[in-house]
């Protein structure tokens, strides 16, 4: 009677994890497209340029020396720093870079979701702009960022998100595999979905937002994932998120493994709360207006949900071979040839064919290939982090991640960050301790 109900969820299951690998292996194919030159347009757009920051004294100042270093009309962008909490030299030294300071004292209220949600009703209160960009207090910009924003802007399109690469790729064997992960989700996942007409979502980091977006729909994301929660929010609204693959910030990665435990952690828990509020209302938004982009995000909003259902069956195949190898009810899950292909394609093409691929298409650091083989480590860390998360969801609190060291544009060397044609003074200006 048992096997009479089992075997065909276990069926279901196994069918539903199949499809979900070739869904998989067949986005990044989309990937595999040459990057077309761009023919900038003329610059038309103003823009509002926040910078969320937390006690960042120690690392703001190189970003506020790129955002000075654009090759945009200074009429045409503003930079403020949003001084969340801020208890040490913060607001002093973005006042001094030359930025606009908006001071926040909030202490029930923490995380950068509220941060922004103040920042934006405090600016648009005395200003107007044509778009918003966000990026994080410990990123470099690269020069020709507001430009390229601005030609998609002039084609119509609402949300971007830049390309988010990575200041410190050689730093550890953490930020290597670190910087790996990141190169594979920008070329095959985001990059791979713009192509295909699919849906991107905003990474936290260099994303654009047109204003006429925010005075519709509202910011209003104060999730520990802020930007996942505004990409949902905004699709439950028939707004998709544009990739912009040539606009690129650089963030800088944790260097101790533990580190990026804490900060995918919270991810992880904000990915949870997400699904939780926003699966109900997207389900319906891509049934009743037959939204295909909809329900194709359907997918990535239950992604820790997949990886839970890879964890139950990682764990059945392994404390359960050796005894019931022969067992028709256990041998069914373990000697499946779907289950076989889900690992055989998943572990080759995933853990290193596309972490190679992506580095050389992109320009990625080619010592970071050195530690690929740990590359199965950090991605398949993932699978407890997704337990780990569905058990503490309900833990709210934010885990803000310090930074301790600052590379600067030099220190980088990240010449497309900075051109010297473009502000030779930069160049030689040191940070204002």
């Amino acid at each position: 009677m048992m096997s009479y109900f089992v075997y065909p969820l276990i069926d279901v299951v196994e069918w539903l994890l199949l499809l979900f690998t070739i869904y998989a292996f067949a986005i990044p194919l989309g990937g595999l497209k040459r990057l077309k030159k761009r023919d900038s347009a003329a610059a038309k757009s103003s823009f509002a340029i926040f910078i969320p920051a937390h006690n960042e004294e120690k690392v703001i100042g190189p970003l506020l020396d790129s955002c000075s270093a654009l090759d945009y009309p200074k009429s045409l962008f503003d930079v403020y720093v949003i001084a969340d909490n801020c208890a040490d030299g913060t607001e002093k030294l973005s006042l001094c870079k030359g930025a606009n300071v908006i001071k926040r004292t909030n202490s029930e209220l923490k995380g950068k979701g509220h941060a922004l949600d103040y920042g934006f009703s405090e600016v648009f209160r005395f200003k107007d702009y044509d778009a918003v960009v966000v990026v994080d207090a410990d990123n470099l910009i690269k020069t020709d960022f507001l430009r390229i924003m601005n030609d998609e802007l002039l084609k119509g399109k609402k949300i971007l998100q830049g390309r988010m690469d990575v200041k410190n790729p050689d730093d550890t064997w953490v930020t290597a595999i670190y910087a790996m992960s990141v190169w594979v989700s920008n070329r095959f996942f985001y990059y791979a979905k713009n192509n295909l007409g699919l849906s991107a979502a905003l990474g936290g980091t260099g994303m654009c937002i047109s204003s006429d977006v925010l005075k519709k729909i509202g910011w209003g994301a104060t999730s520990l994932t802020e930007d996942w929660e505004f990409t949902v929010k905004a699709l439950i609204n028939g707004i998709r998120t544009d990739w912009v693959h040539d606009a690129i910030v650089y963030d800088e990665k944790p260097l101790a493994f533990g580190q990026t435990w804490r900060q995918r952690l919270r991810w992880v828990r904000g990915q949870f709360v997400v699904a939780f509020r926003y699966f109900i209302p997207l389900l319906k938004r891509g049934v009743k207006k037959r939204d295909f982009i909809a329900l194709e995000s359907i997918i990535q909003l239950l992604m820790p949900v997949y990886l839970i259902t890879i964890a139950v069956m990682s764990v059945v195949f392994f404390t359960s071979l050796r005894q019931y190898a022969f067992d028709p009810f256990l041998g069914k899950i373990l000697f499946s040839p779907y289950w076989e292909a889900l690992w055989m394609v998943q572990y080759g093409a995933f853990s290193f064919a596309m972490p190679i691929a992506a580095s050389v298409m992109d320009g990625g650091s080619k010592a970071t290939l050195k530690y690929l083989l740990l590359f199965p480590v950090f991605q398949y860390s993932w699978i407890p982090l997704a337990w780990v998360a569905l058990l503490t969801h309900r833990n709210l609190e934010w885990m803000h991640t310090a930074h301790t060291r600052a590379i600067d544009l030099k220190q980088a060397d990240i010449k497309i960050v900075l051109d010297p044609e473009v502000s030779p003074a930069l160049l030689e200006a040191e940070t204002i301790k």
